[in-house]
């Protein structure tokens, strides 16, 4: 179930990413300023093939280094040697495994709509991100990561 989570979300990722890229420009704005304006560009697919790479393959490898030390009897949570020991090891590695997936998908979602907004940015002229947009998913994205760990390190106390 986890790994259909975490390539799951990548492969649906990478396919939106592919089919909202096509409205963009020749040169894309890929950057901006904390005022939503841009300050650098790109060719299209020079950024397409960034952002599928970013949006699809950095949530997969934080993933794989997650289960990695899940594997490995390193993970970081509080009393590993308790939690991975028998009878409670193959519930923990469940559990671990699971929520990183969920960590996986929340950071292709985040990605994803970000280059969704670039798109919307796209779509105004002038060039301009969407400030309240930005902030605002970033700030919500922030808050539900902390939210998560804070969550993981409680369930192991």
């Amino acid at each position: 179930m986890d790994k259909l989570i975490a390539f799951g979300s990548s492969a649906l990722s990478a396919l939106a990413i592919v089919a909202l890229g096509a409205e963009l420009p020749d040169t894309v704005a890929s950057h901006f300023n904390a005022a939503g304006v841009p300050d650098s560009f790109m060719p299209r697919g020079t950024f397409l093939t960034l952002m599928v790479a970013l949006g699809s393959g950095l949530p997969l490898a934080v993933w794989w280094l997650q289960m990695a030390m899940v594997r490995s009897g390193t993970p970081k949570i509080p009393r590993t040697e308790y939690w991975l020991s028998e009878p409670r090891r193959d519930e923990t590695i469940r559990w671990l495994s699971v929520h990183a997936s969920i960590g996986s998908a929340g950071l292709c979602a985040f990605l994803t709509h970000t280059f969704w907004l670039t798109v919307l940015a796209h779509r105004q002229t002038p060039i301009t991100l969407p400030p309240f947009q930005f902030w605002g998913s970033l700030a919500l994205f922030m808050v539900a990561t902390g939210a998560w760990v804070v969550w993981q390190q409680r369930r192991f106390r």
